[in-house]
C-alpha cells in the first residue's frame, strides 16, 4: 500500500504500483525516493505533525511531517532536524544531511524529516508490561542516558523534553532518546533570551523543572527530567501521582522504591533538586558518581552524615580520630568543589578566579591530572605560556596514557613555534587513540604540509582520519587539508602532465569541504588558488571574495590568505606566487592550521 502525504486528501490509501494519489493527485514518490507505507499513529487534525513509516530504496525509515503552519512549530521542527543531523551516537536517531526538506502539496509547503527507524518499545509502554526496574537496571540505564546527554550537551544542545515516552528500549538493550523537537542550542543569543525571559517554554507535566516552566530552561533541566523519569520507572507511579513536601517542594517517593539503596536514592534526589545549582553541573560529574568507586564514596559520605556515626563519635578520642580522618578523606571532595568552580569561572571568562580555584584544587589533591590540564588551559587563555607548558607536562606525567594532554601540549608547542616537538606530541596522542585521535591526525598532517613538505604522507594520514569521524566540522577540516596537499602536489608537478589531475582532485576535496561547512573562509581561499592555477590568466573573483569576507580563526595562514584575497581582488599582483606578494610579507608565506 502507498499512503498519500496530503493531510487534506479524502482517501489517502493507494495501491503500491501508482505514482500519484487516485483521490487528490499528490505525488506518492516524495523527493523521488520515499514512499509512505503507513501512518505510525492515527491521523489527527489537532496534532501538529503526522508520523509515517516510509520506504527508502528498500530500507524502512520514519518520516515526520509538520502539518501545523505556525512559525513557532516550524522553528521547533527545524531545530529537531538540525540537532539530529549534528549528533552521532547509537542512542540518538540518525538523520542524513538531506533528510530534512519541504514538499509542495496543493497550495502549501509541508516540512518533512526522515530519520532512522528505531525498533523497540518506549519506556512508558515497557513499564506497563514489565513493572518497575531494579537497582542494577536503573544504574545501567542511567549511564546509557547520561552518555547520550553528554554527546548532546557537548554539541551545545539540550533536550528539554525527557520522559519515559521519549526513550525507546531496542531489542539489543540500547536506549535511544527520541523527539528532539524541543531541543535548543546553548548560544549567547539563548542566554540573552533567558535574561529577558523570552525563550520558548516546553512543559511535560511531572518531568519539567521549575525554571523551564518559567521559560528559563538550562542544560541542568535535562538532569531534573531524567531524575523524574527514573522516579517513575522505580516506583511505577507518575511524578504527578506522588506527594510533595510542603516545606521544600521536594517529591516524596523513596518509600515506593524499596528495591534500591539509599545511596542511589540520594543520587536521584540530587538530580531532581528544585534549585538547579543543587543538581550535578555536568555529565562528567554524573558519570563519575555512577561508577562502582563513585558509589562507594557516596556510601562513605552517607555513613559520616548518618545519626549512627554522629552518636558513635561523641567521645573525645573518637572525635579527634574522626576529625583527622574526615579531613584527609574530604580533601579530594574539596578539590573537586574548587575544580567545578574554576570551570564555571573559565566558561564565564573570569580567568583570574579560575586560576585561583584550579591552584587550590591542585593543592588539595595534587595527584589529579585533569586539574593541571585545566590550570594549563587557563594560563594559556591568560597568555602565560610558561605556566601552561609546565602544567600540561605535569598532567602528562601523572597520566601518561591520557591522549588529551599530549594533544594540548602539541597545540602549545605550535604557539611556541616548536613544530618538531608539536609533531612528536601529536604522534603520541595518535598512538594512544581515543576521542582526539582524528583531530591530532589532522593537525599532524597540516604540519607535514606546511613545515615538512611531506604532501603524500599527509594525504595518507588524512584519508585514514576521514573514515574515522562522523563530525561534519571535522570532516570539512580534513577535506580542506586534503585539498591543500593536492594543490601543493600540483605545484611540484608544474611541468608534468599529472599537475592537472592533482588540481582537479584538490578542487573536488575543497568543494566537498565547502558543501559540508561553507561558512569558513579557508577552503574558499585554497579553492581560489586552485582555480587560478588551472586558469592563470583569470582571477577567481567569487572564491577570493568569500575568502576575504567569511569568518576565520585568526590563524596566521588564514590572515595571510585573506590579505592575498584583498590584493588579488584589487589586481595588485599577477599570480598566486608573485614576487610582490612575497616581498610585502618579508619573503615568507606562513601557514598555520
Amino acid at each position: 500500500m502507498s499512503y498519500c502525504l496530503n493531510p487534506e486528501c479524502k482517501n489517502r490509501q493507494n495501491p503500491d504500483n501508482l505514482q500519484s494519489c487516485l483521490s487528490c493527485g499528490t505525488n506518492l514518490i516524495i523527493q523521488q525516493r520515499y514512499r509512505i507505507i503507513k501512518p505510525l499513529r492515527p491521523p489527527n487534525r489537532h496534532h501538529p505533525n503526522e508520523i509515517f513509516e516510509v520506504e527508502d530504496c528498500g530500507v524502512k525509515k520514519v518520516m515526520k511531517v509538520l502539518t501545523d503552519d505556525r512559525s513557532q512549530m516550524a522553528e521547533m521542527f527545524e531545530r529537531e532536524a538540525l540537532t539530529l543531523q549534528l549528533l552521532n551516537h547509537p542512542g540518538i536517531p540518525k538523520v542524513d544531511l538531506d533528510g530534512y526538506f519541504s514538499v509542495e502539496v496543493g497550495d502549501r509547503f509541508l516540512r518533512c524529516l526522515v530519520m532512522e527507524k528505531i525498533e523497540g518499545e518506549n519506556l512508558e509502554d515497557w513499564l506497563q508490561h514489565n513493572g518497575t526496574i531494579s537497582q542494577g537496571q536503573a544504574i545501567n540505564w542511567l549511564r546509557q542516558l547520561i552518555h547520550i546527554l553528554d554527546v548532546i550537551h557537548r554539541q551545545h544542545f539540550f533536550h528539554r523534553d525527557i520522559k519515559p515516552s521519549n526513550i525507546v528500549l531496542k531489542p539489543d538493550g540500547q536506549l535511544v532518546l527520541i523527539d528532539f523537537g524541543a531541543a535548543r542550542g546553548i548560544t549567547h543569543t539563548f542566554l540573552a533570551k533567558l535574561k529577558l525571559q523570552n525563550a520558548t517554554t516546553v512543559i511535560s507535566g511531572g518531568y519539567t523543572p521549575p525554571e523551564q516552566v518559567e521559560g528559563r530552561g538550562i542544560p541542568q533541566s535535562d538532569f531534573f527530567a531524567l531524575g523524574r523519569t527514573f522516579v517513575h520507572l522505580l516506583t511505577g507511579k507518575s511524578p504527578l501521582e506522588l506527594p510533595k513536601d510542603v516545606k521544600n517542594n521536594r517529591l516524596i517517593w523513596r518509600k515506593e522504591a524499596k528495591q534500591i539503596s539509599p545511596v542511589l536514592a540520594d543520587f536521584i534526589d540530587e538530580l531532581i533538586a528544585v534549585f538547579p545549582g543543587d543538581r550535578p553541573q555536568n555529565t562528567e560529574v554524573i558519570l563519575r558518581d555512577l561508577t562502582p568507586d563513585g558509589l562507594r564514596k557516596r556510601r562513605v559520605r552517607r555513613f559520616f552524615n548518618s545519626p549512627a556515626f554522629k552518636w558513635g563519635s561523641r567521645g573525645v578520642l573518637g572525635l579527634i580520630i574522626a576529625g583527622i580522618g574526615v579531613y584527609y578523606w574530604s580533601l579530594p571532595y574539596q578539590a573537586k568543589y574548587y575544580s567545578i568552580r574554576g570551570r564555571d569561572d573559565l566558561i564565564d571568562g573570569n580567568f583570574a578566579a579560575a586560576r585561583k580555584s584550579f591552584e587550590l584544587a591542585i593543592k588539595l589533591n595534587p595527584k589529579e591530572a585533569k586539574y593541571y590540564n585545566d590550570l594549563a588551559l587557563t594560563c594559556k587563555q591568560e597568555k602565560d605560556v610558561k605556566c601552561a607548558f609546565d602544567n600540561y607536562q605535569k598532567a602528562a606525567e601523572i597520566e601518561p596514557e591520557n591522549q588529551t594532554f599530549y594533544y594540548n601540549l602539541a597545540n602549545l608547542y605550535e604557539v611556541l613555534e616548536e613544530f618538531n616537538l608539536a609533531a612528536d606530541n601529536y604522534q603520541k596522542a595518535i598512538a594512544l587513540g581515543g576521542r582526539v585521535e582524528v583531530d591530532a591526525t589532522n593537525n599532524l598532517a597540516r604540519l607535514l604540509i606546511w613545515k615538512n613538505l611531506e604532501y603524500r604522507r599527509a594525504e595518507r594520514l588524512l584519508l585514514g582520519a576521514l573514515n574515522e569521524t562522523e563530525s561534519t566540522g571535522v570532516k570539512a577540516a580534513i577535506l580542506k587539508n586534503l585539498g591543500w596537499a593536492n594543490l601543493e602536489l600540483a605545484r611540484l608537478q608544474v611541468r608534468d602532465r599529472y599537475a592537472k589531475d592533482y588540481l582537479q582532485i584538490a578542487e573536488n576535496y575543497l568543494q566537498e569541504s565547502i558543501n559540508l561547512k561553507g561558512d569558513r573562509a579557508t577552503p574558499h581561499c585554497l579553492l581560489a588558488q586552485v582555480l587560478e592555477e588551472k586558469e592563470p590568466t583569470k582571477i577567481a573573483v567569487e572564491s577570493w571574495e568569500k575568502c576575504r569576507d567569511l569568518d576565520i580563526k585568526n590563524l596566521p595562514e588564514e590572515l595571510n590568505w585573506q590579505r592575498q584575497a584583498k590584493q588579488r581582488l584589487a589586481k595588485k599582483i599577477c599570480s598566486v606566487s608573485s614576487p610582490c606578494f612575497l616581498e610585502e610579507n618579508n619573503g615568507e608565506i606562513k601557514n598555520f592550521d
